[in-house]
């Protein structure tokens, strides 16, 4: 009867993870889909411009014209380290390919994929924790309290996202009736759809920082990065 109990629980954990899975959307925090526009200039047929003298500029508050997602294509600053060693903490703790394809693909009522989604979403939780803490526990650049804003808002982005995945997994009383189990995917529907706004609210606050601060796009998002080392290629 136990083995029975357990195998209902998982069921029931299944049922809200495949109906959460795509409101989640394996959702990251990532640039390239709002940093599309005008990077792909770099490879247009159009004749250049004639070159014009321009006033120079604050150099602080010009607009990056950089794209490249190099160091050297940047200027070197507080600002520039800073967002380097946070590009690398994302990459260390993000989802793999193969966590995605775990978490997207559907559960066909079959009890090993069940194990392995509730083992990849409590691996992500896991992670998503520590990325908070490690971001929590950084500084941003002195003077730099725009940066410190957005390093405590990605923080508590991370948290509430990990709080979503542990509360697909974790243990849960059966619904007593169809109004109750609705009841409780629809709330974690919405948690889920607010965190995609907010991490939406987040990109566009990343590329603005960069751009005000002369920062290169993140090498691993960088469109201009997987053109040229076919990365875009190989994800599904």
């Amino acid at each position: 009867m136990k083995g029975i109990a357990n195998k209902t629980k998982k069921r029931r954990t299944a049922v809200i993870a495949v109906t959460v899975a795509l409101a989640l959307g394996g959702g990251t925090l990532t640039q390239a889909a709002l940093a599309g526009n005008g990077q792909s200039e770099v490879f247009s047929a159009k004749p250049a411009p004639p070159i014009q003298t321009k006033p120079p500029e604050d150099p602080n508050l010009a607009p990056a014209t950089r794209a490249g997602s190099l160091s050297i294509m940047s200027d070197d600053s507080p600002a520039l380290r800073w967002f380097e060693n946070y590009d690398m903490q994302r990459y260390t703790y993000q989802k793999s390919p193969a966590d995605r394809a775990i978490l997207r693909r559907p559960i066909n009522q079959e009890a090993e994929r069940v194990k392995e989604w509730i083992d990849t979403a409590g691996k992500v939780a896991y992670n998503y924790r520590e990325l908070a803490k490690l971001l929590r526990a950084s500084t941003a650049p002195d003077g730099h309290h725009d940066i410190d804003e957005f390093r405590k808002l990605v923080a508590d982005w991370y948290d509430d996202e990990a709080a979503v995945y542990e509360e697909l997994i974790k243990p849960r009383p059966p619904a007593r009736t169809k109004e109750d189990l609705e009841e409780q995917l629809l709330a974690v529907k919405s948690r889920a759809s607010s965190l995609k706004d907010n991490y939406k609210a987040l990109n566009a606050m990343d590329i603005e920082l960069r751009q005000k601060y002369r920062v290169h796009l993140d090498k691993n998002e960088d469109p201009l990065t997987k053109y040229v080392t076919g990365v875009d290629g190989q994800k599904k």
